[in-house]
């Protein structure tokens, strides 16, 4: 091919030329240097050509005189331009200008912009250059470009200086190895490379890993996986095209077990951005020969979530809410979490390794990761995950501290994870064993306290209120104690939602005398914490509150007025308890306690067991609140009705031969102990009598 005569006259002479047998573009330049890049023979060649033609249309519509070069290509067919296109294509597409204040851009990065706003990567740390689909569409982008004489000017000074630096010619160098169509001493030719890629500095020696699959063909394995290990040893940086390239040999049953081995003792000595390369190779290669030993080895020597977390538990009022672990425990877990889904025979090694552990000290974090994400797979897995955890937590292998550290911090990264979190403490609290139900509460908690927004928080009590309505009785104890414990540390945080809590006020009757004073005493917290919050939701609650307790202390009925006084008098112990009470609404609480007391009382008067209920939740309350001193007068004064009422002195050890309260002398012989003394005894045995008066209710 000649050298075309003056082409683009107005910068240094190039001509362009195709080599078939390297797959190289060349421009050759009037000065002596010349420049090569090697080219694939389908991608990179249409680079050069897009580029060629390119100049060669914009030569062809110059005044000067007509280059000798004629393309190979025919023309393709232009539609005729209308008057708005024509104005159109007269002005070139404008750049993105730096802002003001902002380094010049060099040479290369504005032939890097040209080339990246026409849809091609020209510097791809990760290869050759990347063309777009559309080549006609690039060139036809690239035309437009050059309509404007700068760009032309700025693009061939930046391309240039591109291909002329030295670091990119060593790059295009090695690259032209990849398509040797035969060598004649492969043996001498891989011991010399490697020699070479010893010597390398890393992003060459990257350069030369990544494409030893297209360089040494299909001989001599054994000797590039050994230099490669004695690399890996050196420099754990270059792991990553390593694994690229062992996935891409052909690689026969014992160099695959070498290859393995090989990864696996780079566990614990790579950079946690290169774990989840490693694990995904380990993953793809996992056979039913080696899977256990690779389960085996990333359960001992993976460390990612959990490990940093410790400072996170401490500093959560400060990083709430916030992934302490970045990215890399986001990527190790979608890489895990890709593996176990197309691979079942890992899920099977997982539970089988961890059903054969009996021992606290050999669970792991990693082990409570590794069975959500088989749990995660479908509903076949689920049934066996529950079991495991189940059985793991009565035996204390799986503990609250673990469950901790996986979710404490962790709230960006647990987003797409928390439905199956919140499946797995929904099955534990329907569990029968007590240290179970414990566990999932932990879980409960945990989880509202770690996950703020409000869709999370909406799950959580949505949950809690089905157990609630399950009807079985530990079952709704359990909820019933979650929601007591979430209301006494996060009150007011809970005011917003409490309408997703309210229904369960519809079912009081329900409810057995034990989980009515728990739903009692989870909304009288809301109530209190209401008052100090002027807003709508705060009044709505207490309101509901102080309606539901007067119209039970008003009916007919003495189940509903028994409801009436377990609910007045859980009120009256928040309302009135010291350490809840502040200096700007106690005068009012106190006022209001006092009045719910006397309207407490005056129900019950003329009903002895109404009256012993009464007095025994009074005694709960003493026992259990320091109450305000205006309350405990109000008590001391009204405690001698208790005495002319229940206490009697007995006459020769018997009860009194006249008993002016209705039969009450039968019913105290058979369900109150009565204790003898010298001279004068008292029988006093309320929380049996409450206990015989709890008949027909439910849970």
């Amino acid at each position: 091919m000649g050298r075309p005569t003056n082409l683009w006259a107005n910068w240094p002479t190039f001509q362009p030329t195709f080599s078939s047998k390297f797959g190289a573009f060349t421009l050759l330049s009037s000065s002596p240097s010349v420049v090569v890049f090697p080219l694939k023979l389908t991608q990179h060649r249409a680079f050069a050509l897009s580029l060629t033609m390119v100049f060669l249309r914009q030569q062809g519509s110059s005044k000067k005189r007509q280059s000798s070069f004629t393309s190979p290509f025919p023309p393709p067919k232009v539609p005729k331009p209308t008057a708005a296109a024509s104005a159109a294509c007269e002005r070139p597409l404008p750049l993105q200008q730096p802002p003001d204040g902002a380094p010049e851009a060099s040479a290369v990065e504005k032939a890097v912009a040209i080339l990246a706003d026409a849809g091609c990567t020209l510097i791809n740390p990760a290869g050759p250059p990347c063309l777009p689909s559309d080549h006609h569409k690039f060139r036809a982008h690239l035309q437009q470009t050059f309509t404007a004489t700068s760009l032309r000017s700025d693009f061939l000074a930046g391309f240039s200086a591109h291909i002329e630096s030295p670091e990119n010619l060593h790059r295009l160098i090695i690259n032209h190895f990849r398509w040797l169509d035969f060598i004649i001493d492969s043996d001498g030719f891989n011991d010399k490379l490697m020699q070479v890629l010893s010597i390398c500095p890393l992003h060459l020696k990257k350069e030369i890993i990544g494409s030893l699959p297209e360089i040494i063909g299909d001989q001599n394995h054994k000797v590039v996986v050994d230099s490669l290990e004695q690399m890996l040893q050196e420099d754990s940086a270059i792991i990553v095209p390593v694994l690229d390239s062992l996935s891409n040999l052909h690689l026969d049953d014992e160099l695959k077990e070498q290859v393995i081995t090989i990864a696996l003792s780079c566990i614990r000595t790579v950079d946690g951005e290169h774990i989840p390369y490693l694990l995904r190779f380990l993953l793809l290669s996992a056979t039913p020969a080696n899977s256990r030993r690779i389960i085996s080895r990333i359960r001992e020597q993976l460390k990612f979530i959990g490990v940093s977390n410790h400072c996170a538990s401490q500093n959560k009022n400060k990083l709430k809410g916030k992934c302490l672990v970045g990215n890399t425990d986001a990527s190790v877990l979608d890489t895990l979490r890709s593996g176990l889904r197309f691979k079942n025979i890992l899920c099977q090694e997982i539970v089988k390794e961890l059903s054969c552990l009996n021992r606290p000290q050999d669970h792991k974090v990693i082990d409570i990761w590794l069975l959500v994400l088989i749990y995660m797979n479908g509903e076949s897995s689920k049934k066996s995950i529950e079991n495991i955890f189940k059985k793991k937590i009565i035996d204390n292998c799986i503990q609250e501290v673990m469950i901790d550290q996986c979710i404490h911090g962790n709230a960006n990264l647990m987003q797409d994870y928390f439905p199956t979190f919140l499946s797995i403490t929904e099955y534990l609290l329907t569990c029968k064993e007590p240290r179970v139900r414990q566990f999932g509460i932990h879980m409960y908690t945990s989880l509202f306290e770690e996950f703020v927004d409000t869709f999370a928080r909406q799950e959580i009590l949505g949950a809690l209120v089905t157990h609630v309505g399950s009807g079985v009785r530990f079952e709704v104890t359990a909820a019933l104690e979650t929601l007591k414990l979430l209301v006494s540390k996060y009150s007011m945080d809970l005011i917003p939602l409490s309408s997703h809590i309210n229904g369960i006020l519809d079912y009081l009757e329900a409810f057995s005398i034990e989980n009515l004073q728990k739903v009692y005493e989870v909304f009288s917290q809301l109530a209190l914490s209401a008052n100090s919050r002027a807003n709508s939701f705060g009044s709505s609650v207490a309101n509901e509150l102080m309606m539901i307790v007067r119209k039970q202390l008003n009916h007919s009925d003495v189940a509903y007025k028994r409801m009436g006084l377990i609910g007045t008098l859980k009120i009256v112990s928040c309302l009135g308890d010291t350490n809840h009470v502040g200096c700007s609404e106690q005068k009012s609480n106190i006022k209001e306690a006092l009045e719910l007391l006397q309207t407490s009382l005056d129900s019950s008067k003329g009903m002895v067991p109404l009256l012993i209920l009464f007095y025994d939740e009074m005694t709960i309350m003493l026992d259990r609140r320091d109450l305000h001193s205006s309350i405990l007068e109000w008590i001391g004064k009204h405690i001698g009705e208790f005495e002319s009422i229940f206490l009697f002195d007995l006459e020769g050890g018997q009860l009194p031969s006249k008993d002016s309260h209705g039969g009450l002398e039968v019913f105290l012989k058979s369900c109150m102990g009565v204790s003898y003394r010298e001279g004068k005894a008292y029988g006093v045995s309320f929380s049996i009598l409450c206990c015989q008066l709890d008949t027909g209710t439910g849970n």
